[in-house]
C-alpha cells in the first residue's frame, strides 16, 4: 500500500520539485498526465495536470497527483488510498469495488502500466496501480 496527495491549481509539478529538494530526490523519469488517456475526454484546462507521480521518500512509495476538480478539493480530503499489485488482482478488485463504487477511470493502460480509480460507498478515494508484463 502507499500514500497519495492531490494539489489543486495543477500546483502537482511544483510540489514535486519541492519534495525532491527536502528530501534530496532525483525528479520522477515518467510523469502520467491527464492528457496521456486518450480515452477520457478531459477539459483542456486540466489535460497539462499530472494524473500520476511517485517519489521514493526513504523507502516509502509517495504518489502525487493533480486534481481535476479544484471547486471541492479541500485540505484534509487530498489524500487516496493506493495500491500497487499485478493486474490480475487490479481487475479481481475492480470488478468487486464497482459495483457500490463511483468509478472515476476505468483499467486503462499506458505503457507498462494499468491504472484504475473509483471512490467506494464510504468515500474512501481507491487507486489501484498494476504492473502489466509484456504481451
Amino acid at each position: 500500500m502507499a500514500v497519495g496527495l492531490s494539489f489543486k491549481n495543477g500546483k502537482c509539478l511544483e510540489a514535486i520539485k519541492y519534495y525532491c529538494d527536502i528530501f534530496e530526490l532525483d525528479p520522477p523519469h515518467k510523469l502520467i498526465r491527464y492528457s496521456d488517456f486518450e480515452m477520457y475526454n478531459f477539459p483542456k484546462e486540466v489535460r497539462d495536470r499530472i494524473y500520476n507521480s511517485k517519489l521514493e521518500i526513504y523507502g516509502n512509495n509517495v504518489y502525487l497527483f493533480d486534481t481535476t476538480d479544484d471547486k471541492n478539493w479541500v485540505s484534509g480530503n487530498n489524500g487516496r488510498v493506493v495500491i500497487e499489485t499485478n493486474s490480475e488482482n487490479l481487475y479481481k478488485a475492480y470488478s468487486k469495488l464497482k459495483q457500490e463504487s463511483k468509478v472515476l477511470m476505468q483499467p486503462q493502460r499506458i505503457n507498462k502500466l494499468l491504472f484504475t480509480t473509483l471512490i467506494d460507498k464510504y468515500m474512501v478515494f481507491w487507486q489501484i496501480i498494476a504492473t502489466v508484463d509484456n504481451e
